[in-house]
């Protein structure tokens, strides 16, 4: 039926060290959507007395209420959170957020796609960089499910040469995908992609961070602070050249980020950034920092030797090039480091186990899946 909306307003009576909360709640038959007016503080203690409230306004028998997701708190930093009874579905299994809000569900679940290239030195000393970033821009297209957004991080580009500049965009030309870019210490020398910006998507704030100079300085953090409190309702991703931590790969690490401690005192003070995405150290590399996940994108060119011993010598190895693929959903990132080129050609598997495949197919039609509200392109 039609919902009902109220709008509430805590004062922090039992809570009285947190700040006065106040929002909307929308009330569906089966779930109430409680929509905060600023970036609430205490997500524990807000979302414990939400559903005492809730649990007396929605009667008798309605008591036990939880809130419908894997993370507890993952909404209420977002300033959305869904509170629902427990309940069964016809089947007599658990019912899905989806199944329960419908579509007013989508329009709080995010299915952004990004992918990721990174470290593409074009006219770099090891040859045949730039068709490695074609079978990059190929294996991008091939994809049937297409990227929201292509994110080139850094060292598009050896040295910056107008040479190699204009070879990189006659190899990036045939993407199907927007795609945007951030200047890798390999471009001071390129006068695109200059400067910090950002690219709204579809329930995803993007902020691109130029770290081109190999260094994060007071104003760079006062310019993020700002825009990030400027945005501090939207769910965001931070995109830059340098990883914002040290991987151990000592070499590398000598060459990485000054003002990386700035930089994570600002992503603390936010809590909707929810990735930070990087490259420059030409590896996979995955970590939790500051409160949210950071990925590093290997490279395209060539990649360095995954050593974590400090005694080791620098080296690169023999791999194939890589790409990052990142799905942005309503209650996590999930992130794919996907090989391209002749290391990526497929063998279908119902080739020496089509039984199998039947199998699968059949169970996939039966299950929800939060990938299933992606669009299809």
């Amino acid at each position: 039926g039609d919902p009902e909306v109220g709008r509430f307003r805590r004062e922090g009576q039992r809570h009285a060290d947190l700040p006065t909360t106040s929002g909307t709640i929308v009330e569906h038959e089966h779930v109430s959507i409680v929509e905060f007016s600023e970036q609430p503080i205490g997500g524990v203690e807000i979302a414990d007395e939400l559903t005492e409230v809730l649990s007396r306004r929605r009667g008798p028998g309605l008591d036990e209420v939880s809130i419908h997701h894997e993370s507890q708190f993952e909404h209420v930093h977002m300033g959305i959170v869904v509170l629902a009874p427990r309940c069964t579905a016809p089947n007599g299994g658990p019912v899905s957020s989806t199944e329960i809000v419908g579509d007013r569900w989508k329009t709080l679940a995010m299915t952004v796609v990004i992918a990721q290239i990174s470290d593409v030195h074009l006219g770099g000393p090891n040859a045949g960089s730039g068709d490695r970033l074609s079978e990059a821009v190929d294996a991008i297209n091939s994809m049937s499910r297409r990227p929201d957004l292509v994110l080139v991080t850094g060292d598009l580009t050896h040295s910056g040469s107008p040479e190699e500049w204009t070879e990189f965009n006659e190899r990036i030309a045939p993407l199907r995908s927007p795609w945007d870019a951030v200047r890798g210490n390999h471009d001071r020398r390129i006068d695109a992609h200059v400067g910090h910006r950002s690219v709204e998507l579809d329930g995803l704030h993007v902020v691109l961070v130029d770290t081109s100079a190999d260094e994060f300085t007071d104003d760079d953090a006062a310019w993020l602070d700002a825009h990030l409190l400027d945005h501090r309702s939207v769910p965001t991703a931070i995109a830059l050249h340098h990883p914002p931590f040290e991987t151990g790969i000592w070499w590398m690490d000598c060459v990485g980020l000054r003002g990386i401690d700035r930089f994570e005192a600002v992503v603390r003070r936010h809590q909707q950034v929810r990735h930070v995405m990087s490259g420059h150290v030409h590896r996979p590399i995955t970590t939790t920092w500051a409160g949210c996940l950071v990925t590093v994108c290997p490279s395209t060119s060539v990649a360095v030797a995954g050593d974590l011993d400090p005694r080791h010598d620098p080296a690169e190895t023999d791999e194939p090039p890589m790409i990052a693929l990142h799905a942005y959903l309503d209650a996590a990132v999930i992130s794919h480091t996907i090989a391209v080129g002749a290391a990526a050609d497929r063998t279908p598997i119902s080739i020496v186990a089509p039984a199998f495949v039947d199998w699968a197919r059949a169970e996939r039609a039966r299950r929800t899946s939060p990938f299933d509200l992606a669009p299809a392109y």
